[in-house]
């Protein structure tokens, strides 16, 4: 997704990722569905899971519209190191 362009889409599912890389191989995607009746997976990012309160959270939100806007790049600590990880803006329907 390209620095301040938008996402959106019904929430269908949490699933697990589709990678054969072994470092991702935990990670989990969102199964969304677009208005025009599109379906697309999306990775669930962290700055997206600490916003929407984890998967759990997700999963809670199954059915509304998911609407983010990409920011640009941020820094982490973590890993004992700098990294840079996407950033987001997120938003849920009601």
């Amino acid at each position: 997704i390209p620095v301040g362009q938008m996402v959106s889409g019904e929430i269908v599912n949490v699933v697990d990722s589709i990678s054969s890389r072994e470092n991702m191989r935990d990670a989990k995607l969102i199964h969304m569905k677009h208005e025009s009746g599109a379906e697309f997976l999306m990775p669930l990012t962290g700055t997206i899971k600490k916003a929407i309160g984890g998967i759990e959270g997700v999963k809670g939100n199954i059915g509304k519209t998911l609407a983010v806007i990409r920011q640009p790049d941020g820094e982490t600590e973590k890993y004992g190191g700098k990294k840079k990880v996407f950033m987001f803006d997120v938003f849920i329907s009601e």
